[in-house]
């Protein structure tokens, strides 16, 4: 297992992340003596998963298992320290640095199209991070979308679905932004036609 491409590198990174600050947890196999992230995911992203996988060139590194709604990050020892970062005695944690940078735009995105769910009062992330480290991530996903993002019990959530949708249709791709406009209501969505016809 190879990590020649940049790109590549680039891409299985940010979903490390994305996976992180969601539900993705170390698994440890005794008998391979290998470790890998396993991440729950709801079925009805398989295929934004399967998309971004084949676009990235990804295959390699993750096993996907759709039938139990999960997949396994395999990330080899180039990652390693990357994924130790995120856990303290056992806990899974955030940094005590508040740092936007610890995390990127991009692995953002990833979370909040392949994890999130629209909820009443907006997207609802999972997440796995220790509560008392849920306010510096919540902050940190904040100041990287420079939009309201409100730490909740085991979740994260983004009330302005439409200014999030707005803020970020010209930083990502139309793949990723269409899947960002799944989360809008048709309400919502009625507003922001109304207003770009003004």
């Amino acid at each position: 297992m190879q990590l020649q491409n940049n790109n590549i590198k680039i891409e299985l990174k940010n979903l490390i992340i994305a996976s992180l600050m969601s539900e993705g947890e170390i698994f440890y196999s005794k008998n391979k003596g290998e470790s890998y992230l396993l991440v729950p995911f709801l079925k009805e992203k398989s295929y934004y998963l399967s998309n971004h996988i084949k676009h990235h060139n990804l295959k390699e590194y993750i096993i996907v298992e759709p039938h139990k709604e999960q997949m396994k990050i395999v990330y080899k020892s180039i990652y390693e320290g990357l994924v130790a970062q995120w856990y303290e005695q056992g806990q899974k944690i955030f940094t005590k640095r508040l740092d936007p940078s610890l995390i990127t735009y991009k692995s953002i995105i990833i979370c909040i199209n392949l994890f999130g769910s629209r909820k009443l009062e907006g997207i609802s992330i999972p997440t796995s991070v220790d509560k008392r480290y849920l306010k510096n991530l919540s902050y940190c996903i904040e100041k990287n979308l420079e939009i309201t993002v409100i730490p909740g019990k085991s979740q994260i959530k983004i009330p302005e679905v439409p200014r999030l949708f707005l803020s970020t249709i010209d930083k990502v791709s139309t793949f990723d932004s269409t899947e960002l406009a799944n989360y809008l209501t048709n309400q919502e969505k009625n507003k922001l036609v109304q207003a770009s016809s003004k």
